[in-house]
């Protein structure tokens, strides 16, 4: 005993020393961080295939009139932030986008206030960073949601929108399921639209599962900041391990949901609502559609930003499916890249974006081109096809 107490204190002193050296000195509040927003749905692979509300004693997630769906009516308390007032020496960034737009305001969204916030322009002024990104979201949804926002009257100063992988992966897994790709994401959508008298026992079982598991990370992240264990680079790297492996665990299982939702004999009805319209079946064809929505929908948003006065900045975001935007570790490398159609249509449609990328520029879009962001990065970031750690 005495020794292991002994050793202890070796091997976080160790520990550290390796992760400093390797340019990753580890940071407890950071970790904090990142465990809060693993532990909110916001920061899975992707959106809750049930939510916590309650529809007539069913439990399923919120369909939204104007952009499709959200897990609660005020995702990221954007429209209370604006209803409370925003103050004339507050200068306010709205984040729209999916879940990697969301998760890059912990803990990058410190960074981007450091860094701003000292910029001259912004002399005298307080930031404030909204987070209007949700899970699995793609294009028109930012589009509309912004819009949904200007016809309230609300007006941020700036709007950052972070995309581009959404519109590709699931457009294309919108087109294996017979759903339009610029429908909303098939997961977040057609398993909340979806005759839920309908889910076969399975459905049921890997439901139990799902709250199990988030009740699991929740319990973790709960049991490890009370203990104050993210103070210690071991605990708090033990902690982060294992909540990255309850993610993933959690996304296959909402997965395995949508693909379900897919199987399922449609009447008329449900299927006019889950499917849309027709559209052309041939896979580079589904990319294209996606990738021309997503050019089309960023022209609006600056368009409408700039007819209020607003700031627009589109970043396209990186992703390990996109050859050569990374050095990849074996462990990376090992990742399971999503459904069948996600490589084969991310393949095809990066190299497409980033040439839309370059119109975006010439229309006069403040354009950034982020695909390649880690071409340089030998150490490990991604923990699944889309989704990485730190800054």
């Amino acid at each position: 005993l005495l020794g292991l107490l002994l050793a202890l204190p070796a091997a976080e002193v160790g520990h550290r020393a390796l992760l400093a050296i390797g340019g990753r000195a580890y940071d407890p509040a950071e970790t904090a961080a990142e465990l809060e927003r693993l532990r909110d749905p916001q920061g899975a692979f992707l959106p809750e295939a049930v939510d916590t509300a309650q529809v007539q004693g069913s439990t399923a997630g919120i369909l939204h009139p104007y952009f499709g769906s959200e897990r609660s009516h005020d995702t990221g308390n954007v429209l209370a932030a604006f209803r409370k007032g925003v103050p004339e020496d507050v200068y306010t960034v709205l984040v729209v986008g999916g879940s990697v737009a969301g998760a890059w305001m912990q803990p990058g969204g410190r960074v981007f206030r450091e860094r701003v916030g000292r910029h001259p322009r912004l002399a005298g002024k307080k930031l404030a960073i909204l987070n209007g990104a949700h899970a699995a979201h793609k294009q028109p949804q930012q589009l509309m949601r912004v819009a949904y926002l200007l016809s309230l009257g609300y007006r941020p100063d700036c709007v950052i929108n972070i995309d581009g992988f959404n519109e590709i992966a699931f457009g294309a897994d919108n087109g294996a399921n017979n759903a339009h790709p610029v429908y909303p994401a098939y997961p977040s959508w057609a398993v909340i639209v979806q005759h839920y008298n309908d889910s076969t026992d399975e459905d049921w079982a890997r439901m139990v599962r799902l709250f199990d598991v988030k009740e699991r990370a929740r319990d973790l992240v709960d049991g490890a900041l009370g203990r104050g264990l993210h103070r210690s680079s071991l605990l708090g790297s033990w902690t982060l391990a294992r909540m990255h492996r309850l993610n993933r665990e959690r996304a296959e299982l909402q997965q395995e949901l949508a693909a379900s939702a897919a199987e399922l004999p449609q009447n008329e009805v449900t299927h006019r609502q889950m499917n849309g319209p027709d559209y052309a079946r041939d896979p580079a064809e589904i990319v294209e559609t996606g990738a021309r929505n997503w050019y089309e929908s960023s022209l609006s948003l600056e368009a409408l930003c700039r007819s209020r006065g607003i700031l627009y900045i589109h970043a396209l975001q990186p992703t390990l499916l996109d050859e050569g935007s990374k050095p990849l570790t074996a462990e990376e490398r090992a990742f399971e890249p999503g459904t069948p159609q996600w490589r084969p249509a991310i393949a095809a449609g990066y190299p497409r974006l980033r040439e839309l990328g370059r119109e975006l520029l010439a229309a006069g879009v403040a354009f950034v081109d982020g695909s390649r962001v880690f071409a340089e990065t030998e150490d490990r970031l991604y923990f699944d096809a889309c989704h990485y750690e730190g800054e």
